[in-house]
């Protein structure tokens, strides 16, 4: 019964993206990484948010921004990835370390929800490159190992660039 909740959930939340979010005359592109406004490379295979089924959501609140990307890979299978930097202040390089510092990377994946999080080993940086407070866009680069939750097993993202609107 959960399952069949969350199913319909997800369908009519692409329905209502589909049919709300596009402009007239525009097609949807392909989810090449390339054209993607968030992609990247996890353990070498390319990986990005299949806009605009599922917008990249960039949010600041005080001093901290959440970037989030979702891909939708079946109607069971759902992948993201969460960017988070406490400290937020505009451009430059910030490292992504544990939970507990507010300043970290999660990857999450499948349809049990496999997490996978940055640590005090496992680090990573965000480098933002665009902060227009007028146009209110930003964009950057990002790389991150991750550690399984629980687990021992690791993530590497590489590659990664994203472009959003907050």
């Amino acid at each position: 019964m959960k399952k069949l909740l969350q199913l319909g959930v997800v369908l009519i939340a692409i329905v209502v993206l589909s049919f709300g979010c596009k402009d007239k005359g525009t097609e949807a592109s392909s989810s090449s990484t390339s054209q993607s406004p968030f992609s990247c490379k996890i353990d070498g295979a390319d990986w990005s948010a299949n806009s605009p089924t599922t917008p990249v959501i960039a949010t600041i609140v005080g001093s901290t921004l959440n970037i989030t990307a979702t891909r939708l890979v079946n109607m069971t299978n759902v992948e993201q990835i969460i960017l988070s930097i406490s400290g937020f202040n505009g451009t430059g390089t910030y490292t992504l370390k544990s939970v507990n510092t507010l300043s970290y990377a999660q990857y999450t994946k499948g349809s049990t929800q496999t997490s996978y999080f940055t640590d005090n080993t496992n680090t990573g940086t965000v480098t933002i490159t665009t902060y227009n407070t007028t146009a209110r866009t930003i964009a950057g680069t990002f790389s991150f190992k991750a550690k399984l939750e629980g687990g021992t097993a690791i993530v590497n993202v590489t590659n990664g660039s994203f472009n959003a609107t907050f």
